[in-house]
C-alpha cells in the first residue's frame, strides 16, 4: 500500500530540458511499488510531468522482485524528481484541435483560388488535365468531410475512432443494429475487441442496446432460437450486461431501407456499415452532427416496433 509522506508542488511553468529547477514532487514509502506505476501516479495526479530521475533510500535496498515490468522494492523510500507541466483540460485540446482545423481548412481554401487564378493564366491543357485528375481523387472525400462525413473502405480501422467517439461522449449511450446474414458475421479479433468493449461500457454506466436482424436461414419461422453458434455469441453479449432485442430478416416486410447495420453513438454521430458474404467490413461511414443523429433515431425506433426483447425468447 502507498503512502503519501510529503508534497513539494512548484506553481510555476518549468523548462522540462532544465533538469537543475526540478524539485522533488512527492515521496512514497513503499511496501511494493514497480516503476510505470508511479509514472502514471505522477501523469495522474499532476498533470503532464516527465521524470527525471528516481532516487531511492536506504541506498541499499532489498529487491524482492524483478518483473516484466520493472523492479519492485521492499520497505524503501523512493523520491521522485519531476518536471511539472500545467494539466490541459479536454476544453483547451478541442480548442486546440478546432484552431488547427480552421488553419487547414483556410489554407486549401486560399490554394484553391490560387489554382482558379493559375488556370486562367496557364491556359495550358496539360496542367489542366492532370489537375482535373488529382483534384477529382479528392473531391468526393471533401464533400463528405463538408457533411460531417467520416468514410472507411475495406478496413477495420473504424473501430478505433468508433471507440474514442463513444468513450467521449456525455450522453451515455450506444443503440446498435446488427444484420446478420453469416455466423461469421463479426468473427475474428477485431469484432471480439468490440463486444469486450461494448461489455467495458456497460461497466462504466453506459446503457447498451443492441437489435440483431437474424437471416431466416439463420433462424428460420419455426425455430425457437437462432442457430446454436449465433445463439451462443448472443448469450455472451446478453451476460455482459448489454439489452439485446432480436427479429428475422422477414418480419421487416422487405423494407430495405431498415436493412443495414448502424449504432448511435450518444447524442454525437452515427455510424453505418456495410458488409460483405462473410460478414466483413466493406465500407463503414460516420456521421456527426444532430440531423444525422436524429435521422439514425428514427430508423432505430421504426427498428424497434419489429423486436422482441431477448428475455421473451429464451
Amino acid at each position: 500500500m502507498i503512502h503519501a509522506i510529503s508534497r513539494n508542488l512548484k506553481s510555476e511553468n518549468d523548462d522540462a530540458s532544465d533538469e537543475s529547477e526540478a524539485v522533488p514532487l512527492i515521496r512514497f514509502r513503499l511496501g511494493f511499488c514497480v516503476y510505470p506505476f508511479m509514472e502514471r501516479q505522477c501523469h495522474n495526479e499532476f498533470g503532464y510531468a516527465r521524470i527525471l530521475r528516481v532516487r531511492i533510500r536506504p541506498p541499499r535496498v532489498r529487491l524482492t522482485m524483478l518483473t516484466p515490468y520493472g523492479i519492485s522494492l521492499s520497505e524503501s523510500e523512493v523520491v521522485i524528481v519531476v518536471k511539472k507541466y500545467p494539466k490541459k483540460t479536454s476544453t483547451n485540446t478541442e480548442a486546440s484541435a478546432a484552431d488547427q482545423l480552421d488553419g487547414v481548412v483556410l489554407e486549401v481554401s486560399q490554394s484553391m483560388r490560387r489554382l482558379l487564378r493559375l488556370n486562367r493564366q496557364l491556359k495550358n491543357q496539360h496542367f489542366r488535365g492532370q489537375s482535373l485528375l488529382r483534384l477529382e481523387r479528392q473531391r468526393e472525400e471533401m464533400c463528405q468531410l463538408a457533411e460531417g462525413k467520416l468514410v472507411f473502405e475495406s478496413t477495420e480501422t473504424w473501430r478505433a475512432i468508433y471507440e474514442d467517439v463513444l468513450s467521449a461522449c456525455q450522453c451515455k449511450r450506444y443503440l446498435s443494429v446488427a444484420l446478420v446474414q453469416t455466423e461469421d458475421y463479426w468473427r475474428g479479433l477485431p469484432g471480439d475487441r468490440s463486444v469486450s468493449f461494448n461489455g467495458l461500457l456497460v461497466e462504466y454506466g453506459f446503457y447498451v442496446h443492441r437489435i440483431f436482424i437474424i437471416d431466416d436461414f439463420l433462424w428460420p419461422p419455426k425455430a425457437t432460437l437462432p442457430s446454436k453458434h449465433l445463439y451462443t455469441w448472443i448469450v455472451e453479449q446478453y451476460g455482459k450486461g448489454i439489452q439485446v432485442g432480436l427479429l428475422r430478416l422477414s418480419d421487416l416486410d422487405g423494407d430495405r431501407e431498415l436493412m443495414r447495420d448502424f449504432g448511435i453513438y450518444g447524442t454525437t454521430a452515427a455510424g453505418y456499415q456495410t458488409t460483405d458474404e462473410i460478414g466483413q467490413t466493406v465500407q463503414f461511414e460516420m456521421h456527426f452532427g444532430p440531423n444525422h443523429v436524429r435521422h439514425a433515431e428514427d430508423r432505430w425506433k421504426r427498428i424497434s416496433l419489429y423486436s422482441r426483447p431477448f428475455e421473451t425468447i429464451i
